[in-house]
């Protein structure tokens, strides 16, 4: 049920004000629409290694209220960016090319199921409901373009510098190309592209290591063959474990600055907290609390899983870093009797149960659409953080996160319009805001049309 704080402004500023409050609590906002950042593309999820079929296996009106709540714009978190992945053989489960053609010039034999484990189900389910950007991204190479012969366990890609095993970039280059166009062959365009995952990690499931200049050295062959096949998408790099890893790799991209076109990451090593040293849009397109147990909390102990703290991260990764994306690693999955905080929602015996987790994501993607332009924003202190954004309706969101023991009273200066407030906290979940001020430990965002 929406609620419309009525305060339809006569001049630029709206008070809001609580009654008995400290006045010393009083915070003035300032939106300054001529202070221009970066644009958003958006928030998302991915539901790679089988949690597709995760909420496809569900009874109809749960699957129904799964699908709506991650992807509706209206009625859940309407993210707007959804990460496949590609897979690479047998420690994902499936691939387009499974067996080796004998050598890098050999013709391939491609097989495509029209299904990719569930993806493509889940991909136009989406769409549906809005869904703007299509992520494709490889964990590996297939095990026989690489070093050690198996798409796991690390290894480099042949032909890449520093490696004596033939070269097989042209054949991957091709293969990815390949898995655009049988999407495509659906009605699903994919419209970003990534060959790597974690290049910086090795790991027993697929897994492929990769430098700065090695990246580069295969984009010089991926971006030529992604044009000569007349696909309109856009190339990412690279998907490092973190913010520090991936801005260690920039420098050997230099001599591919042209040819790709998002800097990617993921934040379990580091998270950003400045921007990279690339005019690019920056994505973080992976990151979870993958040790914690399952945790619905908005905020207790600011524990890693609860909701405040992950309003804290993508603050400061918008704000701070200029990031333009951010993704959770899964949206919704059925881990069993155990689960952690690797997902948004537990579907564990076939009840949706969104965290606070999820719902402080939807408190930007409901409220900041992709093409959302980064504003000015002023008035933040040590226990509130504030940011502004407005949307290509000219609507305009204000962003109040208060991470202090305190209610407190906001003065928002610089919009026009009607404004709705809705608040995430301990107690609700994205409702509306029949209130005048911003509890303590709570995030609100304030809607001017």
């Amino acid at each position: 049920m929406l609620f419309t704080l009525a305060l339809v402004l006569a001049s630029s500023k709206v008070a809001l004000s609580a009654p008995a409050l400290d006045a010393r609590q009083t915070v003035t906002i300032a939106v300054d629409a001529s202070k221009t950042y970066q644009t958003i593309d958006g928030f998302g999820i991915s539901q790679f290694y089988g949690r597709a079929g995760n909420i496809k296996s569900l009874a109809s009106a749960a699957q129904k209220k799964t699908l709506d709540l991650l992807f509706d714009p209206a009625t859940g978190a309407g993210f707007s960016i959804l990460r496949n992945g590609i897979g690479s053989g047998p420690s994902s489960g499936f691939s387009i090319e499974p067996n080796s053609p004998g050598s890098p010039s050999a013709a391939p034999k491609y097989q495509w199921d029209g299904a990719d484990n569930d993806q493509v189900w889940l991909t136009q389910q989406a769409k549906t409901r809005g869904l703007k950007y299509i992520y494709a991204d490889a964990w590996s190479a297939p095990g026989f373009m690489k070093t050690n012969g198996k798409d796991s366990n690390g290894g480099y890609l042949c032909g890449v510098t520093g490696t004596s095993c033939g070269n097989w970039t042209q054949a991957y280059a091709n293969y990815l190309t390949q898995y655009v166009k049988d999407y495509k062959s659906v009605g699903i365009d994919i419209t970003h592209l990534g060959f790597l995952n974690e290049p910086d990690y090795t790991t027993a499931y697929s897994s492929m290591l990769s430098s700065g200049q090695q990246a580069a050295d295969f984009i010089k062959v991926l971006a030529p063959t992604v044009k000569a096949a007349g696909l309109d998408v856009k190339l990412t790099c690279c998907d490092a474990t973190g913010y520090t890893a991936q801005s260690k790799m920039l420098p050997g991209l230099a001599t591919v600055d042209s040819l790709f076109d998002v800097v990617t990451t993921h934040g379990y090593s580091s998270d950003p907290t400045t921007p990279f040293a690339s005019s690019k849009h920056a994505w973080m397109t992976e990151t979870a609390d993958l040790s914690g147990k399952w945790d619905i909390s908005y905020y207790t102990t600011g524990a890693a899983g609860e909701g405040q703290t992950w309003a804290e991260k993508i603050h400061t990764a918008l704000v701070d870093a200029s990031f333009s994306a951010y993704l959770y690693w899964e949206g919704a999955e059925d881990a069993g009797t155990s689960p952690t905080n690797s997902a948004l929602i537990n579907l564990h015996g076939g009840v949706v149960a969104p965290s606070k987790r999820f719902w402080v994501y939807a408190q930007w993607s409901r409220f900041v659409r992709p093409g959302a332009v980064r504003i000015g924003a002023s008035g933040a202190n040590t226990a509130l953080k504030v940011s502004a954004f407005k949307n290509t309706d000219g609507s305009v969101a204000v962003q109040v996160l208060n991470t202090g023991a305190s209610a407190a009273t906001v003065s928002i200066s610089g919009v026009k319009g009607t404004a709705s407030a809705y608040i995430t906290s301990e107690s609700y979940e994205l409702d509306s805001l029949s209130g005048s001020s911003v509890p303590a430990h709570s995030m609100v965002t304030f809607l001017y049309k």
